[in-house]
């Protein structure tokens, strides 16, 4: 088993869980494992969960018996893997029978700036919802493979509302547009340009100012995007019911498909192993 082998045998793995091997009764590295996913729930304050209470979960999912993408997603998130390495544990999860890519729910192909001329390897995108329910920021990993020549520029599109763009690594924000009856598009302009086949590592973050509150976030996928996460974290308070879905348009149009998802703690997460002319997204109802 893939998640296993890196735990076991990856240098920068080891070493969390044989820190924290002396806090556990048994010694033992399932246990210690326990502890660090119990630790990072903690801090971040995803859920309270005692390292005997994941027992079960770590056990399933070392072994290969049991492993969702929730729980993928939980093991990378805690040890802070690399991208290659959150890359490989998610083909691996999607080819031994993971959710099914999403494909061609796009109804409504929007007008774009530019012409797309790359393709998204991974995307890890964290959402952070405020008190108040108003959407206060969006950060994102994302490494994206060129396939065209000369590839220098990545439209980062947007919620249509007052944003602060921070480019935190690859690039530096270039200009907004408004287009497509309604998307804003900022282009990052990318440190290097990028030839055929080449790929790049971006960090970006959008800061909204004066929103309101929310139910719901989407990311649209024109050409084949590979390994969406998507993260909702809330502040403060834990949404009710929640679930994923697909829409046939980026703004509004009507939802195709809707399917439940945990919620454990105030947050809540969604991988899809391919998304590709389609709209997906996440959407909550606020806890009575």
């Amino acid at each position: 088993m893939r998640l296993r082998e890196l735990l076991l045998r990856n240098s920068a793995y080891r070493e969390q869980w044989r820190r924290s091997r002396h806090r556990t009764a048994d010694g033992g590295e399932q246990a210690a494992i326990s502890q660090v996913i119990a630790k990072w729930l903690l801090d971040t304050g995803e859920a309270r969960r005692t390292p005997r209470s994941l027992k079960d979960l770590v056990s399933r999912a070392l072994s290969g018996e049991v492993l969702t993408g929730v729980t993928l997603t939980l093991f990378m998130d805690a040890f802070s893997m690399t991208d290659e390495d959150r890359l490989s544990l998610l083909a691996l999860w999607a080819s031994a029978g993971g959710i099914q890519g999403v494909v061609d729910t796009l109804c409504n192909r929007r007008e774009m700036v530019l012409p797309q001329r790359h393709r998204t390897v991974s995307v890890f995108e964290r959402y952070s919802v405020g008190q108040t329910g108003a959407l206060v920021s969006r950060h994102t990993l994302h490494v994206i493979r060129a396939v065209a020549e000369g590839v220098d520029s990545y439209m980062f599109t947007h919620e249509p509302r007052e944003v602060r763009i921070e480019v935190l690594q690859g690039g530096k924000p270039g200009p907004t547009f408004v287009h497509g009856g309604g998307l804003h598009s900022t282009e990052i302009k990318l440190d290097q340009p990028l030839a055929l086949w080449e790929a790049a590592s971006l960090e970006y973050r959008a800061w909204f100012v004066g929103a309101e509150p929310i139910t719901e976030v989407r990311r649209a996928a024109l050409g084949r995007t590979e390994n969406l996460t998507i993260a909702v974290e809330f502040d403060g308070w834990v949404p009710g019911v929640a679930s994923w879905g697909a829409w046939t348009d980026h703004l509004a149009g009507r939802r195709v498909r809707a399917e439940r998802v945990p919620v454990t703690g105030p947050a809540i997460r969604q991988v899809w192993p391919s998304v590709e002319n389609s709209v997906v997204g996440l959407t909550w109802e606020p806890s009575r």
